[in-house]
């Protein structure tokens, strides 16, 4: 992948997060513990990432981590799981890429394969194509949709917290979800994309 190919990059939460979000940044897991909010994550896929060790100072949990696609197997979990006119993708600037420390996963960061690369190194070392699949699905061969899907997590992983001024708006697959976040977003702009949302047959009402 270029850089050039990077156009922007998505965090996936919950809208009740905006506001806060929007004041005070997206936060590392450790930091977000200290911080009232509300979970679309699995604890069990966060228990692997709390053993899991970036650099030999920092863990994956001492990161902000954003996605090259939104639509991807969490955000899959999270629609299933989760009322959709509560779930968000937030629009973060590319340019946390040029940011001190900042680590590329070549896949879903809690996968024991996925290797970090600095971010120049790492973006190179993306497949474009794959990355932004439709779908990572392959019916009959289950390593190649098991390596497939761990490719479209590709990650950005951020020390500590990406500062609100990276944000750059939001992604929401309803109306509703839209009016949920409200003035949250401040004068950052909100579009309706029902696409990285996935069918709304599969979305829980």
């Amino acid at each position: 992948m270029h850089r050039s190919q990077v156009g922007e990059l998505f965090y996936i939460s919950h809208v009740a997060n905006v506001g806060s979000i929007v004041r005070s940044g997206i936060l590392s897991h450790n930091r977000a513990a200290s911080v009232t909010h509300t979970k679309v994550d699995l604890d069990t896929v966060q228990e692997i990432r709390s053993h899991k060790r970036i650099s030999p100072t920092r863990m994956l949990h001492d990161h902000a981590n954003l996605y090259f696609c939104g639509r991807n197997a969490m955000m899959y979990h999270v629609v299933r799981h989760n009322p959709i006119d509560a779930v968000c993708l937030i629009r973060v600037s590319a340019d946390v890429l040029d940011l001190p420390d900042v680590v590329v996963m070549d896949g879903n960061a809690a996968r024991w394969e996925s290797r970090p690369y600095d971010a120049a190194s790492g973006i190179a070392a993306l497949d474009f194509d794959r990355i932004h699949a439709q779908y990572w699905t392959h019916p009959g061969d289950p390593v190649a949709h098991s390596q497939h899907m761990r490719e479209k997590q590709a990650e950005v992983l951020v020390p500590d917290i990406i500062d609100p001024r990276f944000i750059t708006g939001f992604i929401v697959p309803t109306d509703a979800a839209a009016t949920a976040i409200g003035t949250g977003a401040g004068r950052r702009p909100i579009a309706k994309a029902p696409y990285p949302f996935f069918p709304a047959s599969v979305w829980r009402r």
